[in-house]
């Protein structure tokens, strides 16, 4: 009991005191309001030089961002300076290069119009060499695929038309037969750049319609590429007097290779307008990117893109939509 009467709690009491006493430290000594100003101020130094850091990073990952797309801008000229260089060298191309400068084009557009114009691919494609690999390549495909290949010839009323050589790579039906089975079973219901039936239609009775060499061969190059992927998973034996196994993806490349040079050189400036060339264009895209080749896959899609509206004029109004949907679907 107090001396007012009241209890005093001891813990209070001893908490008052402790306080009091750390008031007095305080008092007595100056240094530890000045040592927590410091802090303080530190601390805010901290902030400053952390932001300013942050902000020295972002300037350095903008720069960085830069760079690399100097970097990619520069091997983009350094190739396209390429292609123009080697198509001089071999192709005397020049005339149209010089005339291209001369109007302002930049090394890039040049570029993508030799591409268009399929000058260099055609000059590695028809060596001598590559042609002999290609026949043995054709020739043992062809061994490999011997079924009928189910699309029976038509005789039309018009005997007198020259019949039409949808491809020189190979005279055989049952392979043919086979590369437009996978193409129409497994690409063509998920980018349907033309109708089927009508295609194959004319295919048979060798007409013009709604087929082209071209587009026979992008088809078969196209289908090449599920070849390929047949050989990587399930390789064969090596044939009697050759090391590579039939079917391997190594063959198949050579073959679609093949049937590209044949597409490329159906393709010429007077037919660019034609809705088969222009649908072939647009075949011929899909095996360039799939084969990893999207400079000239792009170039492809280009000519078929511009030569759309051309094509579709007085085509039947399902053909119009199904080819102007199916180049929209790649073009987006």
């Amino acid at each position: 009991m107090g001396t007012n009467g009241t209890d005093t709690d001891p813990f209070f009491s001893d908490s008052a005191t402790e306080i009091d006493k750390t008031r007095a430290a305080d008092a007595q000594n100056p240094h530890v309001k000045t040592h927590k100003g410091d802090l303080l101020r530190e601390i805010e130094g901290l902030h400053k030089d952390k932001s300013k850091l942050e902000d020295e990073n972002k300037d350095i990952l903008e720069a960085r961002a830069g760079l690399q797309s100097q970097n990619r801008d520069l091997q983009e000229s350094s190739e396209s300076s390429n292609i123009i260089l080697e198509t001089i060298s071999k192709n005397g191309h020049d005339k149209d290069i010089i005339a291209r400068l001369r109007a302002g084009d930049s090394y890039q557009e040049i570029a993508d119009w030799l591409v268009e114009q399929v000058q260099i691919e055609n000059l590695i494609d028809d060596s001598p060499r590559f042609r002999r690999g290609l026949l043995d390549v054709v020739k043992r495909y062809e061994n490999e695929y011997q079924d009928d290949d189910g699309l029976r010839r038509v005789q039309t009323l018009e005997s007198n038309e020259p019949r039409i050589l949808w491809t020189n790579v190979s005279s055989s039906h049952s392979l043919i037969g086979h590369l437009f089975d996978l193409y129409f079973t497994w690409i063509h219901p998920v980018h349907m750049l033309f109708s089927e039936l009508d295609f194959k239609y004319s295919f048979r009775t060798t007409s013009g319609n709604n087929c082209s060499i071209a587009l026979v061969n992008a088809i078969c190059a196209m289908a090449c590429h599920l070849l390929e992927n047949e050989g990587a998973r399930k390789p064969k034996a090596p044939a009697k007097g050759h090391n590579l196994p039939i079917g391997n993806a190594q063959e198949a490349r050579t073959l679609r290779n093949g049937f590209m040079t044949e597409a490329r050189k159906a393709l010429t400036r007077e037919n660019h307008k034609e809705m088969a060339s222009v649908q072939a264009f647009a075949v011929m895209y899909l095996v360039d990117f799939s084969a990893c080749k999207a400079r000239h896959a792009l170039g492809y899609l280009r000519a078929s893109v511009e030569n759309l509206s051309s094509a579709v004029k007085n085509q039947p109004l399902e053909a119009q939509q199904i080819t102007t949907w199916g180049i929209h679907s790649l073009n987006t």
